[in-house]
């Protein structure tokens, strides 16, 4: 039996095999990594040779977008929604928490209790002066007093 064996070669290229990434983001105007480096904004379209490579997307704002791709030839459309970075907003801080045997120390003094018989013997001090009166001719002068009437239009 005779052998046979075959050699297999890569052809030979003096041109490297290449694709072409086009590269969109929204929001767009985003920066474009591509293996580790600047490669413009969004949207672009980079020439990349066969093999992977690692995109990267980032945006003020928005969370950063990577993937890994396979390329040979051809086109590849990539498209990255980058997601918006929640804000922290300012809050006012809370209210100290007390403690209950804190708190209790610190209420506010009650009054005395008072007895019915304290209670019905007026303590005030008692004064000479008689109480004002209002000449009739003092009460003609004050103007006179009415109630205030409030009109409410309906609207149709």
């Amino acid at each position: 039996m005779r052998s046979v064996s075959a050699e297999t070669r890569a052809p030979n290229n003096s041109a490297t095999t290449t694709a072409t990434l086009e590269i969109l983001s929204s929001p767009g105007s985003a920066d474009i990594e591509l293996d580790g480096s600047f490669a413009g904004n969004t949207p672009s379209s980079v020439g990349v040779p066969e093999g992977e490579h690692t995109i990267k997307i980032t945006k003020s704002g928005y969370k950063s977008w990577e993937r890994k791709v396979r390329t040979s030839t051809g086109a590849i459309k990539i498209t990255a929604d980058l997601e918006a970075v929640a804000v922290a907003t300012p809050v006012a801080p809370a209210a100290p928490v007390v403690p209950a045997a804190v708190a209790q120390e610190v209420k506010a003094p009650q009054a005395p209790a008072v007895s019915a018989e304290q209670h019905a013997t007026d303590t005030r001090p008692k004064t000479s002066e008689p109480p004002a009166v209002i000449s009739a001719q003092t009460a003609s002068q004050s103007p006179e007093v009415r109630p205030a009437v409030l009109k409410i239009a309906e609207q149709p």
